[in-house]
């Protein structure tokens, strides 16, 4: 049973404090409907491919829509050769699980129980994620999904620095002729005081004044969001009237300055797999989350093959949620480090992602680093996995603290078993991935990513707002493989005893970063 849109006389000044989805069912309802609101409008409009509706029963009359918690069934990540399903624990609680998993298996028994039985009916299509190299290539990818969209559809747009640049202008053009056309754009833009300062230090700009003013142009399309709570998290999802949800994610900030960057990203299409993203990052209504399912019958339990072999694929996202703090205690949870109020599964899915004993070894490319970092690095290394940590040798910021975490982890790491290598990258590198592997499971071996915005740093950990994924594709996983493959021919192989820093240079800026 689906909840109806919010009617039509609520007036633009009454829905602008609403949620987010609220003020999508007020502009899709006028669209739908510019001089006379009708009954007709005020329903969600269903895709002709989707399955009917099952039948209302009599104590169905009141219900309403309600979401399933699906506790996940991890092993489905990796499919083949599982011995025990509870080995990789990617929540701190296995009874309190917070995020979902999108799996490539059906199970009966955790979906949403209809009234009725449905009818048997086609299944949602599934489409494999593509990396996204670099900033242009991930612009780009951005720029295309906003030229797709249409009246009625929506997006959903959050980043951690949005500065000028040619490219920055025209991803706004971009988004005002989607605008123009009738979709509904909410933008939102990291203003904490932590980005604030990071401003500071490099001394750059942002267009957030700019986002600002192309919303009070277009005051029924597109909303501004100043995000006062730390959020790194950069993503964009694209709901459409008609056809299937997409997002694209990952490490990628926009402005010119980036371009020369090394970094990835990853797009995602399919009702399932965008639901479960929508669902992690707490975005979605009851309404919205019926409608993403209703082809599946299943709001985000299950994933199946998009080839016609049975072919495994599956992405589980691990977040970091901070609920909203007044000036002081976030000023008091900054200053003396500590974690903030809410929902934290980033760290603890990365312990389990480098500790787990299905890889022995793993290629990481990592932007920033420090001691806490350090110690999820070793955690592989003390069980005898091997590991290839690529770092930048200049980066924009944090050089020293960057320095000494990777001069712990091959110092320590030589003396657990040896298996480690440090590389510089002679440029920027703003990666935050990684790739575990078997090298004794031969071809067919296991071969799962990491990628997403969480750095391997304390307050990435504990205070920012974070999106990353652990996918189980073979060819994403073998194109990122290999693209590490290229950044560690391109640097410089180090030992610890090569790389210098300052001591005191370096815990300011552990403490800062």
């Amino acid at each position: 049973m689906r909840q109806g849109l919010p009617k039509h006389r609520c007036s633009p000044e009454s829905v602008r404090n609403k949620p987010t989805f609220a003020r999508f069912a007020l502009a899709r309802t006028r669209l739908s409907s510019p001089n006379k609101p009708s009954r007709r409008s005020a329903k969600l409009t269903v895709n002709a491919a989707q399955a009917p509706r099952p039948s209302k029963s009599k104590d169905d009359k009141t219900r309403k829509p309600s979401l399933e918690l699906f506790k996940p069934d991890i092993w489905d990540l990796f499919r083949k050769g599982a011995e025990n399903q509870n080995d990789l624990n990617l929540s701190p609680s296995s009874s309190k699980w917070g995020n979902r998993t999108v799996s490539s298996r059906p199970r009966p028994s955790r979906r949403p129980q209809a009234s009725q039985p449905r009818a048997a009916s086609p299944v949602t299509k599934c489409y494999p994620p593509t990396l996204q190299i670099g900033y242009l290539e991930t612009v780009h990818a951005l720029m295309a999904e906003l030229d797709g969209l249409g009246s009625g559809d929506l997006t959903i747009f959050s980043v951690y620095v949005f500065e000028e640049g040619e490219s920055s202008t025209m991803l706004m053009d971009c988004m005002e002729r989607a605008a123009q056309r009738g979709v509904v754009l909410e933008i939102s833009v990291d203003g904490s005081l932590v980005s604030a300062f990071t401003r500071l230090c490099e001394g750059t700009t942002t267009l957030q004044g700019e986002l600002r003013e192309m919303s009070k142009r277009y005051p029924e399309q597109i909303f501004y969001t100043h995000r006062e709570t730390p959020t790194h998290a950069k993503y964009m999802i694209c709901l459409r009237a008609s056809g299937e949800p997409t997002a694209i994610f990952g490490g990628v900030n926009i402005g010119d300055r980036f371009a020369s960057w090394r970094d990835f990203a990853v797009r995602i299409e399919g009702a399932g797999v965008v639901g479960s993203l929508i669902a992690n990052l707490s975005l979605g209504s009851g309404w919205l989350t019926q409608w993403l399912a209703s082809s599946s019958g299943s709001a985000m339990s299950c994933m199946l093959p998009w080839r016609e072999e049975v072919t495994p694929y599956s992405i589980c996202f691990i977040t970091n949620r901070p609920q909203a703090q007044e000036f002081w205690p976030q000023m008091n949870t900054f200053v003396f480090r500590k974690q903030m109020l809410g929902s934290f599964n980033v760290r603890p899915g990365m312990k389990s992602f480098f500790e787990h004993s299905r890889f022995d070894s793993y290629i990481v490319a990592m932007a920033y680093l420090d001691m806490a970092g350090t110690d999820l690095l070793l955690g592989a290394v003390r069980r005898g996995a091997s590991v290839d940590l690529i770092m930048p040798a200049t980066p924009n910021v944090y050089h020293d603290s960057n320095m000494r975490a990777m001069a712990r982890f091959l110092e320590e790491g030589e003396r657990a078993s040896g298996n480690v290598r440090g590389y510089l990258y002679p440029g920027m590198l703003h990666a935050k991935v990684g790739v575990g592997s078997s090298l004794h499971g031969g071809k067919r071996g296991p071969l799962v990513s990491m990628l997403g915005s969480c750095n391997l740093k304390t307050r990435s950990f504990d205070q920012f707002a974070e999106l990353n994924a652990v996918i189980n594709e073979r060819a994403f996983s073998i194109k990122l493989q290999k693209e590490l493959f290229i950044l560690r021919e391109e640097s410089a192989s180090v030992h610890h005893s090569e790389l210098e820093y300052f001591r005191l240079k370096a815990d300011i800026e552990e403490w800062l970063g």
